[in-house]
């Protein structure tokens, strides 16, 4: 994933998501179906990635904070792409509460690289300074892979500072 090699990812994810579904490691499987969504959508195949959130919501337990938001913000970034911006708008939202009671600083910058999705298909303000925000929770982390990705959203939609 941090190489963009999304197809190579998705021989690694699917698999594992597959064989967690087929054995009914529930717990295994929450976080692994999110993942390949993830990179399904990362591909572009968006009824996929809806279909493997819907695993993920389905097997979720509501203590798994981490579980809870990785779907809710990969279900709201394929949910903006078909247009249904208020349904994205609010699950993103979820997702930044349930991350940020959280210490987990790349998980806490993913969400927000996601909002910073998120708003800029519906059009809305505050894109840049999500993207900006996440580069900084990078940053923070020492990881500089993903920082220079959010930098470049970052910038791309016009964030100052």
């Amino acid at each position: 994933m941090l190489a963009g090699d999304y197809e190579a990812a998705e021989r690694i994810w699917r698999p594992s998501a597959e064989e967690f579904q087929r054995r009914g490691e529930l717990a295994h499987l929450t976080n692994r179906a999110s993942e390949l969504a993830n990179v399904l959508y990362e591909l572009g195949r968006y009824s996929e990635a809806e279909e493997w959130t819907r695993v993920a919501i389905e097997h979720s337990d509501a203590d798994d904070i981490s579980a809870e938001f990785t779907w809710r913000s990969i279900r709201a970034k394929v949910l903006a792409e078909t247009g249904d911006h208020d349904a994205a708008a609010d699950l993103i939202a979820r997702a930044l509460t349930l991350v940020d009671s959280t210490d987990c600083l790349n998980q806490r910058a993913n969400v927000r690289l996601d909002q910073a999705r998120v708003l800029r298909l519906a059009n809305s303000n505050g894109a840049a300074e999500a993207a900006a925000g996440a580069a900084t929770l990078y940053a923070e982390k020492g990881n500089s892979v993903s920082g220079a990705r959010a930098r470049r959203l970052a910038e791309e939609l016009g964030a100052t500072g």
